[in-house]
């Protein structure tokens, strides 16, 4: 795939906004890629689904839609929006079939032990660990004061369409020291992606290497496809 003249949509997970991509917007913009990073409002799936569709209904020429976290459910429900968005990017993301709501084994991580006691805002230790263990410590507070909780109801909705990922090129970036949504998880969803890179970070990539974020997600761009071909290929490190 050529690179386009796309313009880059980040999408953030579930309790962040769209502050979360602030560094890698900068460092797109330094390589030339206009990128926008809406807020969703968690109200509910289909809530958050319409943002996004009316953020590139607005926006000229073709989209990259790169999906964090729980967004990556978000990515797989908009197979409408092809062929003008292009290319889909699952950071560390939900990538699943049709009807699944996790991945098929979830293996347990400090995450999931939370989850099980409802959602509730995370103490900043225990989200420094889970989200934030590389990052700089006045970075990791700043992000965790602007977390939100999110109601389950609207956090867990499987895909009910076609996935998005059967139609429009699609890259996988496995976060390989992700300690919210086990590595182990993110390659097996990853096998449904055209392409699959790993990069050596926590659950938040955007705050502790956005330049090799950004990077990835540019040449990702080059080489999107509807099919999985290769073995996972380091990035960065």
């Amino acid at each position: 795939m050529e690179t386009p003249g796309s313009t880059v949509v980040l999408i953030h997970g579930s309790r962040h906004d769209g502050w979360c991509w602030h560094l890698v917007q900068e460092q797109l913009s330094a390589l030339g890629i206009t990128s926008v990073a809406p807020d969703l409002p968690f109200t509910s799936m289909a809530d958050d689904l319409d943002v996004v569709r009316e953020v590139v209904a607005d926006l000229p020429g073709r989209v990259t839609l790169v999906g964090h976290s729980r967004s990556g459910r978000l990515l797989s429900s908009l197979i409408e929006l092809a062929p003008k968005v292009n290319h889909l990017v699952y950071l560390a993301a939900f990538l699943l079939e049709e009807g699944e709501v996790f991945p098929p084994k979830r293996r347990p991580t400090k995450m999931t032990q939370f989850q099980a006691g409802g959602d509730q805002l995370l103490e900043f230790p225990l989200a420094r660990d889970i989200f934030y263990h590389d990052c700089e410590e006045e970075l990791a507070l700043a992000a965790w004061k602007r977390l939100r909780t999110v109601p389950l109801t609207s956090k867990f909705q499987p895909v009910t369409s076609r996935a998005a990922w059967r139609a429009i090129p699609s890259t996988y970036i496995v976060c390989s020291d992700d300690h919210c949504i086990h590595p182990d998880d993110q390659r097996d969803m990853s096998v449904h992606a055209g392409a699959v890179y790993e990069i050596s970070s926590s659950h938040s990539p955007f705050l502790s290497r956005p330049k090799e974020l950004a990077e990835l997600i540019v040449r990702s761009n080059e080489s999107a496809t509807l099919k999985h071909s290769a073995p996972p290929e380091p990035f960065g490190s």
